[in-house]
């Protein structure tokens, strides 16, 4: 009987570890890691959005705090 109780009790433990890494990632945690990752292995170095957009963006400093904008106007912003 102690045996089984405490192969239950070891097999929750081990649930319990694995459902809190698990976590951890869907939370956004590694969001900016990731971007960073996206960044870099991206070929084209580009801008996707108009030229006077992305000069705008530069002076705005929104290269700085959007996703989007770094994303999108890479070679104004000097991301590669």
């Amino acid at each position: 009987m102690n045996l089984k109780v405490l192969a239950v009790f070891v097999l929750c433990a081990i649930l319990v570890v694995v459902t809190a890494e698990r976590r951890g990632t869907e939370t956004g945690v590694y969001k900016k890691d990731t971007l960073q990752d996206l960044i870099k292995r991206t070929r084209n170095c580009i801008d996707r959005f108009p030229t006077g957009t992305c000069k705008q963006v530069k002076k705005g400093g929104s290269c700085k705090n959007s996703d989007k904008y770094r994303m999108n106007c890479r070679k104004t912003c000097g991301l590669c």
